[in-house]
């Protein structure tokens, strides 16, 4: 088994026990045994009954909760904004990151026959060369197979219990129609992860917000646009199509930490956000996607690439240690055009993270639990 219980030699019952169980009630306690591998999602548990509650005694550094619905026990460590580059071992062109994610900001491919960065796509639907499908249920990435990925390195905000990054403030696949009429989200967004063709099976290119799409399976997504909220245009050939589009609500973050559509102008193809004064973290907002304008006023869209990356022609570089975004073309890049989110660390204080999947909490021989039925 991979979670163990002891029960407790005897129940010291006082009266009001005794009347419950007399009532027909049921108690059991005792102590949980973790084991060296925990599972996403949670280990599971029998009580010998179905529980109304369950009271679960904190340890250091974890807290627990009992999922009703599946029969396990989750557990939770203090929540972190950002997880750098996490290496991600890939069989058959599958891998599974240790949390599930809530946003992606780079997929860096480090191995393989096909390397560099990958886009994101929908779960289920087939990954073209540089695309990962990522399931944000289970923290699943599907590469495409002749690619041969055997390594990748994933930054991502991973998903949490609470707080700004919790699963209400993330819509997965929304479902519209596409308009070159521009078409509104359900909800103001702060950020798209992104635009996905689901009649042809195509991931959207995007485009500087105010400029209308220049070809079919182009779109440009205005985080502003409507009353207030979002909206996305999209070309005329495109028109009816379904469109899948994953996002993060607006409210999840305060107004003083987003910068909606954010036109950067660029120092020798890079923006240093604490130079110009901004002391949070500088997030892009259309996932692993940089979209700007370069020195003759042509679009550009690149991917992406985490702290590690080599900035070069096509690779522009996340440093988050320096709070720049580093871009480098042949024909320079000299402005972007993205929403940007500002992290601010006493943001997500008391945020609860679900202990990454593997974890080893064999040390946890003892966690004192009470369940009442």
């Amino acid at each position: 088994m991979s979670i163990s219980k002891t029960q407790a030699a005897k129940l010291n019952a006082v009266d009001s026990a005794r009347e419950f169980l007399a009532r027909g009630g049921r108690l059991d306690y005792g102590t949980l045994a973790f084991d060296s591998s925990y599972p996403t999602g949670g280990e599971s548990v029998s009580f010998g009954f179905t529980p109304a509650a369950v009271f679960i005694e904190p340890q250091a550094g974890y807290s627990f909760e009992y999922d009703h619905t599946n029969g396990k026990i989750k557990a939770f460590t203090p929540g972190k904004q950002l997880i750098v580059e996490e290496a991600v071992t890939v069989a058959s062109h599958i891998g599974y990151l240790k949390h599930l994610p809530f946003y992606i900001l780079s997929v860096d491919v480090t191995a393989g026959d096909t390397t560099g960065q990958a886009s994101v796509i929908p779960t289920g639907e087939t990954a073209a060369t540089h695309q990962c499908a990522v399931t944000f249920t289970s923290g699943k990435l599907t590469f495409f197979a002749t690619d041969a990925v055997t390594a990748v390195r994933v930054t991502y905000i991973p998903l949490h219990q609470t707080g700004p990054f919790s699963a209400a403030n993330l819509v997965v696949d929304e479902v519209i129609a596409a308009s070159a009429s521009k078409t509104a989200l359900a909800n103001r967004a702060a950020a798209v992860q992104y635009v996905w063709d689901d009649t042809d099976g195509k991931l959207d290119g995007l485009e500087p917000v105010g400029e209308a799409p220049s070809a079919t399976h182009k779109a440009v997504v205005d985080i502003t646009n409507a009353t207030p909220g979002t909206d996305i245009d999209f070309n005329a050939a495109d028109n009816g199509n379904s469109i899948k589009v994953t996002y993060i609500k607006y409210g999840a973050f305060g107004a003083y930490q987003q910068l909606g559509d954010g036109d950067l102008t660029l120092a020798s193809e890079a923006y240093n956000f604490t130079n110009n004064g901004y002391n949070y973290l500088a997030i892009p907002g259309l996932g692993t996607a940089l979209v700007g304008e370069d020195g003759t006023t042509a679009n550009v869209e690149l991917r992406w690439a985490g702290p590690s990356g080599s900035v070069g022609a096509g690779i522009p570089v996340l440093d988050f240690k320096l709070n720049l975004w580093n871009t480098n073309e042949g024909t320079a890049i000299v402005t972007l055009a993205v929403p940007i989110i500002l992290l601010n660390a006493l943001d997500n204080y008391n945020a609860l993270l679900e202990v990454g999947n593997g974890t080893d909490l064999s040390g946890l021989t003892s966690v004192k639990y009470l369940a009442i039925g």
